[in-house]
């Protein structure tokens, strides 16, 4: 609050993102007897809710502790599923876009984000941390990428590390984690680039995915040489959309179409294929020893075996909660699983899962209230969702869906009456013990 020099308190002008937000005083509001010096207090982060599945996908890692490794904004997350306890990554300045793990050390960590708006790391860069102290060892990318970073890789050695722009040229970027610094550089596909990864065994080939198009890379000193893919009698699809290796080392590739490729990587060829693995999109391929698990716009893992694509098993989740499967990951025995609606499941295959991450589903999210005895509190979404939590278990009391997206909620002074706000100027009153 400021003062003009008629002596009248005047508006706030917040910088938020980039944006001049204007905030208003509530009439008859003064600063009488309120200190408006910063506190000495700060703000630690309890819990987070959600995980980044709507936009993103194959995003799930496991590290040597069992605990999961995902991001949602701009946090990284670790999730120790046996004691339901969350620890942070707290370096980047704007939303994570991708994650990769370094294969050679699987304590280190590289996550890309969006532009910001940070005068010193506002531009779209890389950051490389260290997951058990959580030290940023290197920041790539700074005045090299332009929009988002879009995709990461580690080299097999760990070495170097592979970044895609999100730029209209989807230009690949390779940098040298010790020189912290681009050795080479290419433009990558006119159409979007929903991924790459290093081939195993090789510090100096990678293979790009995405619209129309799957590209065999290798580096050549300062040079990326690229060579398309042949799908030859193979129904090409509109998009790749999904990628893993085999223990063998060869790639396999889910589409759009539903299909998976097995590839040989040195001709460029697909050596076999499982048309119709699935009803829509494959968003997610992995392995676990001579298997291989798939996630799909249907909402099915599927299990087949991976030396003829066979199928072994299904397992067919609730699409209507959940969505689409957008990741895949193994801890021991059980799988842990992404979904659309931006929450994560874990358990065993064929078994009914836990979820064990909740978050709101399409849209953002934009109304909040604490209830005012109880240690709990409501969120609204464009999603129709209305969600009052326990603040303590991290999940939902109470769940109740709505006709439209809401925007703005708040509890009654009793706590016994919730009233949510349409964004097309309906509103309801729900009974918040019993919804």
């Amino acid at each position: 609050m400021t003062k003009g020099l008629d002596g009248e308190e005047h508006a706030v002008k917040l910088m938020l993102r980039g944006r001049g937000i204007v905030c208003y005083p509530p009439t008859d509001f003064t600063m009488d007897g309120i200190n408006s010096e910063k506190p000495e207090e700060t703000l630690k982060i309890n819990w987070v809710y959600g995980y980044r599945g709507r936009d993103s996908q194959d995003n799930i890692f496991v590290l040597p502790s069992n605990e999961l490794l995902y991001f949602q904004a701009a946090l990284g997350v670790i999730y120790n599923p046996a004691t339901k306890t969350q620890r942070f990554y707290q370096g980047h300045n704007d939303d994570i876009k991708c994650i990769a793990l370094n294969p050679a050390n699987p304590s280190i960590v590289a996550t890309g984000q969006a532009a910001g708006h940070d005068e010193k790391e506002g531009d779209p860069h890389v950051r490389v941390w260290n997951c058990e102290t959580f030290e940023t060892l290197a920041v790539l990318g700074l005045g090299n990428l332009q929009r988002g970073v879009g995709s990461v890789s580690f080299s097999p050695d760990g070495s170097k590390v592979l970044a895609v722009d999100e730029g209209n040229d989807h230009t690949i970027y390779i940098y040298d984690l010790k020189k912290k610094a681009s050795i080479a550089s290419q433009k990558g596909h006119q159409d979007p680039v929903l991924g790459a990864e290093y081939i195993p065994g090789s510090n100096s080939k990678f293979i790009t995915y995405g619209k129309g198009h799957i590209i065999f890379w290798e580096q050549d000193g300062n040079k990326l040489v690229k060579k398309s893919g042949l799908f030859e009698k193979h129904p090409k699809p509109r998009f790749i959309t999904s990628l893993a290796f085999t223990a063998k080392g060869e790639p396999i590739t889910g589409d759009s179409n539903g299909n998976l490729f097995l590839w040989n990587p040195n001709e460029r060829k697909i050596s076999k294929s499982k048309v119709g693995a699935h009803e829509g999109s494959v968003y997610s391929v992995a392995v676990n020893g001579d298997e291989i698990f798939t996630g799909g716009q249907d909402c099915k893992v599927k299990k087949f075996k991976g030396d003829d694509l066979s199928e072994i098993d299904s397992w067919q989740l609730d699409a209507a909660t959940h969505g689409r499967v957008r990741a895949i990951a193994f801890v021991g025995e059980d799988i842990a699983i992404g979904t659309y609606n931006n929450g994560m499941l874990f358990g065993k295959f064929g078994d009914q899962p836990e979820q064990i991450i909740y978050g709101h589903g399409a849209g953002d999210l934009w109304g909040g209230s604490s209830h005012p005895t109880d240690n709990s509190f409501a969120t609204v979404g464009q999603d129709k969702i209305v969600y009052i939590w326990d603040a303590v278990s991290h999940t939902p009391k109470h769940v109740f869906k709505v006709e439209k997206p809401a925007q703005a909620c708040s509890f009654s002074p009793c706590g016994s009456v919730l009233a949510v706000a349409s964004t097309t100027g309906e509103w309801w009153v729900l009974d918040s013990i019993m919804v």
